[in-house]
């Protein structure tokens, strides 16, 4: 037995120009959500014992994400360009396993992409040099939070960063039934994981008593 948990989006879009005519610009934000409760069968984590299966409420399963969007184009003889920055941020929760839910676990995303390219080029031209340079940029922060030890060996309140940064640069010669290309490309990525908040001591957590948990805080 299972049935879908209501969800809901929304979208707006606006669009003026075209950037083959000299200028292009987009914009776009939306919102989308679940409640994720949806009702299911669990077995109690023991598939071969039938004396506690039963029906039940996912919990802790909901979400919510807003992004836009903003790109912008446009083109002036040889030279073309193009620019957008897209930006996501999302609530959900971790329910953990379907015979030990989490209630209180969730984790938080904030992330943003810039992405630029230049084009240099003869509209029309057979024969001739064209030169594309891009960049791109990533930066996404998340945070989690397990206050009650519901998931993993303690309790936890961790952030994660990622940090990204490329680069493109291609090169095309023509000439006649001829051509000729290159292209390079860097790229650097950067990964941070933190802790900060107090994490349950682990002999505190496997039932240690109040003197030896004292001890392992120190």
């Amino acid at each position: 037995m299972s049935a879908t948990s209501a969800s809901s989006s929304a979208r707006v879009r606006y669009g003026a120009g075209d950037p083959g005519d000299g200028l292009g610009l987009t914009v776009a934000a939306g919102y989308s959500g679940a409640t994720g409760d949806f009702r299911f069968f669990d077995d109690g984590g023991t598939n071969l014992v039938a004396s506690d299966d039963h029906t039940t409420t996912r919990r802790n399963n909901g979400f919510d994400a807003v992004d836009g969007v903003v790109r912008a184009g446009g083109q002036r003889g040889e030279l073309g360009w193009q620019l957008g920055v897209r930006a996501l941020g999302k609530r959900q929760g971790v329910p953990g396993a379907g015979w030990d839910q989490a209630v209180h676990t969730r984790l938080d995303t904030v992330g943003a992409v810039v992405d630029g390219a230049v084009v240099i080029d003869r509209p029309g031209a057979v024969d001739g040099l064209t030169t594309r340079l891009a960049i791109d940029g990533l930066v996404e922060a998340q945070a989690f939070h397990d206050p009650d030890d519901e998931i993993g060996l303690s309790a936890q309140d961790r952030r994660y960063l990622t940090l990204g940064l490329g680069g493109q640069s291609a090169w095309a010669l023509a000439r006649g039934r001829h051509r000729l290309a290159a292209g390079l490309e860097l790229r650097g990525d950067r990964y941070q994981d933190r802790e900060v908040g107090a994490a349950m001591p682990l002999g505190a957590q496997l039932g240690a008593t109040d003197d030896e948990a004292a001890i392992a805080e120190q």
